[in-house]
């Protein structure tokens, strides 16, 4: 059997191979980021669309998202070992926008804004934000640590998708984690 040899020439069309390879592992990267910042599989009826390179849709004035209401429901489950298996799911509602077809969601993160939208066809966005194996005593401790993480790290906006190619202003940002419900600090 002869030797092979690993250090030949790539040939032209090698270099687009290798291009669409990068692109690829790219976007396996950002789809493992975005499932540890909370995304994975927890949002529902969604699509995304490539905001870069396509034509920008007409932005009507003086239609906004408002009304956002957000909650944190935390789950857990006794593990043998005297450890207690939870995790906490943030969620985020916001009011039904007149003539509204769907809501677009633009993730930012302390690495910048996404390029991507994602579509929602509900009014209500929801994601974990938290979670870990601790003894029952510093879940409470884990859960305050790991929420403050993700509101300095992890933000969404939102805005109303109209029909005929329009749509309304970007929302305010919120912060993954954040209690609209609670009165300022």
């Amino acid at each position: 059997m002869g030797a092979r040899s690993y250090n030949r020439p790539v040939p032209e069309s090698g270099n687009k191979r290798r291009r669409q390879s990068v692109g690829a592992a790219w976007l396996l990267l950002a789809g493992l980021v975005a499932m540890l910042a909370g995304g994975g599989a927890t949002m529902g009826l969604s699509y995304y669309r490539r905001v870069s390179g396509q034509a920008s849709p007409t932005v009507v004035k003086g239609v906004i998202v408002t009304g956002f209401r957000t909650s944190v429901k935390t789950i857990s489950e006794p593990l043998g070992s005297g450890l207690t298996n939870w995790r906490a799911d943030w969620s985020i509602c916001w009011d039904r926008t007149p003539n509204a077809i769907g809501y677009d969601l633009q993730v930012l993160t302390a690495e910048g804004i996404s390029p991507r939208l994602r579509r929602l066809t509900t009014t209500c966005l929801e994601v974990e934000v938290a979670a870990g194996e601790h003894p029952p005593d510093r879940i409470e401790r884990e859960l305050g640590i790991q929420m403050s993480l993700q509101r300095s790290q992890l933000s969404y906006r939102m805005r109303a998708a109209l029909p005929n190619d329009q749509v309304g202003e970007w929302s305010r940002d919120v912060s993954a984690g954040e209690d609209l419900n609670s009165a300022p600090r």
